[in-house]
């Protein structure tokens, strides 16, 4: 999935800074528990996600971060430590959606009947 990534929190030793927006960036499963997330400039990071907001335009994803290559094993406990994320996610190809019933009111007052 592509799309405009903006940090609302990150650390100063992971290489997302925090309020930055990055564009055409590309999220994808990596396997049964992480994703791979891959900045246009190539930059690659392996996030943990715990929680996902789905909003109309967007997802709050809160993660664990992690830098490519010192992601910790599968099994086991490991000494590299992880980096709480907390990013918002806008998709490539969402478009925003109307009111409805906001559309149906317009359209009645332009149907209104005549009176004779």
């Amino acid at each position: 999935m592509t799309g405009t990534l903006k940090v609302l929190n990150s650390h100063c030793t992971f290489f997302l800074k925090e309020r930055k927006t990055y564009n055409n960036v590309d999220i994808h499963f990596r396997d049964l528990h992480s994703h791979t997330l891959k900045l246009s400039n190539g930059k690659i990071a392996v996030i943990f996600i715990q929680a996902i907001t789905i909003e109309a335009e967007s997802m709050l994803i809160e993660a664990d971060g992690y830098n490519d290559g010192e992601e910790p094993a599968p099994v086991g406990y490991s000494d590299v430590p992880s980096i709480l994320l907390e990013l918002r996610f806008y998709p490539n190809g969402i478009t925003k959606q109307t009111n409805r019933q906001t559309d149906r009111q317009k359209n009645r007052s332009t149907h209104t009947k005549k009176k004779t």
